[in-house]
């Protein structure tokens, strides 16, 4: 049996270590971690050609070992990594790799990820357009005129670009991405470069739509359903017999094979209603029902749409009680977020942010930003592609003040004076966009921090 790595994972060289990296589906989003040398090395050596006996002996002439030994650090590196690999197909692409592409001195190996090299994945707004207008939005939804939005074929020119820097991810947003008039030709421009899509749409998918996504090359796609009763569903999107509509998109997706995953967002609207989403949508097949509570819009925005704890709290025992019942559909749910001001070592702690570190936001028009929610102002574009490649965005100065602003951006503020500033900024970053929604600014404290003016929800 010959082994290869699954496609959707990949491997980069970056300065101290190698980037393995891939797709994680629960997710929807990459996932990454940093390995060293000797393991890309051994992962490289399974190409689809090589038999177990073959990498054991060519580990065993490159590092100077005996069989024995190769075969021990072998074996182990595969389990290691064994869910990344697939047996090989002679009859599918797959990616191949020079194992001298990941050599690196024994100095300067270091397995700290920092800022990667190039980005690994990045957001793509196709329009503004949309077919709803939900009291949740945070699109910005500013109009562009049809003169302004990138070409076709600078579209295309930019997925080869992304193909060429390694690439593994497009978010396909908006508005709403069906309603770009070359969707399908995109989507299938973006198969044969090996990247994979991740689509979200509002939009009814009939049987002739859900064809042409297949033929397209999508796998799986996220439905957008907040609740299966028409009459809430429409005071939330603002479209009759939306719930209806969505229902019959999931039968047409499940026809055709296309891996379904729903986005819930609850409100204090839905609440309600939550119980009988769970059970309803476990009627079709459904890969993963994912639940937020509603958030914070920089552009809209009504507290009394807000979640309580208690709110919170009965959703989580409605899905544990549908666990221990049926568990047909996995379900997330992030739960009640407390921004009550931490203390420095727990803030410490938060997720990094992955915006402008490993990836950023292409809008119609083709301008830059590094949140997908970040207004398009002068002050947070950092380029745009019309002008700039992607790499020459990735390594502009723009994106680095934006990660790191001067000192004096923040007079007045906490941040000011803090003797965490260049650490906060270049380590797991400052979320900017939160400190906007919270304050009104993006040069303040994020909420959270323990040094934030005021404890609010966003």
């Amino acid at each position: 049996m010959l082994f290869i790595l699954n496609p959707k994972w990949r491997m980069r060289k970056e300065k101290g270590y190698i980037l393995f990296y891939g797709m994680n589906d629960e997710i929807g989003a990459v996932e990454r971690k940093a390995i060293d040398p000797i393991k890309a090395i051994i992962l490289s050596l399974f190409n689809g050609k090589n038999t177990f006996e073959d990498v054991y002996n060519i580990y065993s002439y490159i590092f100077n070992v005996n069989y024995n030994k190769a075969q021990a650090v072998v074996d182990s590196v595969f389990n290691e990594f064994r869910q990344y690999f697939v047996e090989f197909n002679p009859y599918y692409h797959y990616i191949t790799y020079n194992p001298e592409d990941f050599i690196i001195p024994l100095e300067e190996i270091d397995l700290t990820i920092g800022r990667l090299s190039a980005p690994v994945s990045f957001i793509f707004l196709l329009t503004n357009k949309c077919y709803t207008n939900c009291i949740y939005c945070y699109a910005e939804k500013a109009p562009v005129k049809q003169e302004d939005l990138l070409t076709k074929e600078r579209i295309h020119s930019l997925l080869d670009e992304a193909k060429s820097i390694g690439v593994i991810n497009i978010t396909l947003s908006g508005g709403d991405p069906l309603t770009y008039e070359g969707i399908f030709d995109l989507l299938k421009k973006i198969k044969e470069n090996n990247i994979y899509p991740f689509l979200s749409t509002k939009k009814y998918i009939d049987e002739e739509t859900a064809i042409k996504l297949k033929d397209s090359g999508i796998e799986k796609i996220q439905l957008s359903i907040d609740t299966l009763n028409d009459f809430v569903a429409e005071k939330i999107v603002g479209v009759p017999n939306y719930a209806t509509h969505m229902i019959q998109s999931i039968k047409n997706l499940n026809r055709v094979n296309i891996k379904v995953q729903i986005n819930s967002v609850i409100t204090s609207v839905n609440k309600d209603y939550v119980k009988d989403l769970i059970y309803g949508l476990s009627q079709y097949d459904i890969e993963i029902l994912r639940i937020t509570p509603y958030g914070k819009s920089i552009y809209r925005n009504d507290d009394s749409y807000f979640l309580t704890k208690n709110d919170c709290d009965r959703i989580s025992e409605i899905i544990e009680e549908y666990k221990n019942k049926c568990n047909k559909i996995k379900i997330k749910f992030s739960g009640f977020t407390n921004y009550n001001n931490k203390t420095l070592e727990e803030y410490m702690k938060r997720s990094k942010c992955t915006a402008g570190y490993e990836s950023f936001v292409i809008h119609p028009e083709g301008s830059v930003t590094l949140c997908e929610e970040m207004p398009r102002k002068p002050e947070f574009i950092v380029g745009n592609v019309k002008k700039n490649t992607l790499m020459d965005i990735w390594n502009s100065d723009e994106i680095i003040k934006q990660l790191i602003p001067p000192r004096d951006k923040f007079i007045g503020t906490a941040c000011y004076d803090c003797f965490e500033f260049f650490i906060c900024h270049a380590g797991l970053g400052r979320c900017f966009r939160n400190s906007l929604k919270a304050y009104g600014t993006a040069y303040a404290p994020a909420p959270g921090c323990p040094y934030a003016p005021e404890e609010v929800r966003i």
